[in-house]
């Protein structure tokens, strides 16, 4: 079940990479939403071998709060398979 979750998770967060009207707005409106959207949008598609989608989260965090771009450059550097692995041991929601 939780494969499926974060499969569908990855293929939502990848086309809203490039909708940039909805980043500015979100950002503008809810900053904590905005950067916490981008940490889960990098990680399921990094979990997802997606590393150009990744990237694009990574670039729209690059000019956030020093703790979300530390999370974000942390986590790309970690192995998807890894991410993968801490994503089934623990109950996401």
């Amino acid at each position: 079940m939780q494969k499926k979750n974060r499969l569908l998770r990855a293929r939502t967060y990848r086309p809203l990479a490039d909708e940039d009207t909805y980043w500015n707005i979100l950002k503008e409106y809810a900053a904590w939403k905005y950067r916490k959207d981008c940490i889960k949008g990098l990680l399921f598609l990094h979990m997802n071998n997606d590393k150009e989608g990744a990237r694009k989260y990574l670039h729209k965090l690059a000019n956030e709060c020093t703790v979300s771009t530390s999370i974000a450059r942390l986590s790309i550097i970690l192995p998807g398979s890894l991410l993968r692995l801490i994503f089934h041991l623990i109950q996401y929601k």
